[in-house]
């Protein structure tokens, strides 16, 4: 069970926050935008994730684990 967090920028060009709990590889149970974002005054449009971690996409939006794709190169 994971907590998955990542950033879109909206129309008006605001980023949200949004999160998820990931079970397994297969099921996500979306929470939404995430109503209690950190902003700073000078730069109000801007948030950051909670967590220090970043989820990367392949083109086709499949999650892309640098891990498992360098699995046949282990011993």
């Amino acid at each position: 069970m994971y907590e998955v967090e990542w950033i879109e920028t909206d129309k008006d060009f605001v980023m949200q926050r949004y999160s998820t709990v990931r079970i397994g590889e297969e099921i996500y149970i979306l929470r939404g935008i995430d109503k209690n974002v950190i902003r700073t005054k000078d730069n109000p449009t801007e948030c950051r994730l909670s967590v220090n971690g970043v989820w990367f996409n392949n083109r086709s939006g499949e999650p892309y684990s640098m891990v498992q794709a360098c699995m046949v190169l282990q011993d």
